[in-house]
């Protein structure tokens, strides 16, 4: 899909040019009287399709995240994590993570806090390590004091902590691919 989007990106801009090109020789170049009135016609809309185009391909490429997300997860879960980020990217969610938010050396509960008000919602990565994890349970906490949706995904067969028991949450033991088409569509038809 990656792959498409970037040919499409470049066919475009590409084809607008051309077009364009097009319309200039026609009414610029071409002496043939009988044709005088046609060539400016072709060479007007060839420009103006060569416009349009050029508008759709700058928007595509200032399309903006339809949704922040806050990933949060155990360390011990990072390639895990890294996977969904990747995912979640792949649609255009704006997706963030903790090490990526947070500087070294200030109140990490501050910055969590900051991180989680900027998030539409909060992911939450549920493995055997996250009871292991205080950033983890703050983060569940916080979102909850923000009244922020929080979709949980379990990795591992653990138990599911209290402060999530009563949640829907996203199961990845059997197929991640499909786990994660279910994250991105929970994400993107949150709105």
């Amino acid at each position: 899909m990656e792959k498409n989007k970037n040919k499409i990106e470049i066919i475009i801009p590409i084809a607008a040019l051309i077009i364009s090109f097009i319309g200039i020789y026609i009414t610029t170049y071409k002496d043939n009287v009988e044709i005088k009135s046609l060539s400016l016609i072709i060479g007007i809309a060839g420009s103006c399709l060569g416009l349009l185009l050029s508008i759709l391909f700058f928007r595509l490429i200032r399309r903006k995240p339809i949704t922040t997300v806050f990933l949060a997860y155990s360390y011990n879960d990072k390639e895990f994590a890294e996977k969904i980020y990747k995912s979640l990217n792949d649609s255009h969610i704006k997706t963030l993570m903790e090490e990526n938010e947070t500087e070294i050396g200030i109140d990490i509960v501050n910055q969590l806090r900051t991180i989680i008000s900027n998030a539409d919602i909060v992911i939450v990565i549920l493995s055997k390590d996250f009871h292991k994890s205080k950033n983890l349970k703050n983060i569940i906490s916080l979102s909850k004091q923000m009244h922020k949706k929080i979709l949980p995904i379990s990795i591992d067969n653990s138990q599911m902590p209290n402060s999530v028991s009563n949640l829907r949450y996203v199961d990845t033991t059997e197929n991640f691919d499909k786990a994660a088409k279910q994250v991105v569509n929970e994400v993107l038809h949150s709105n």
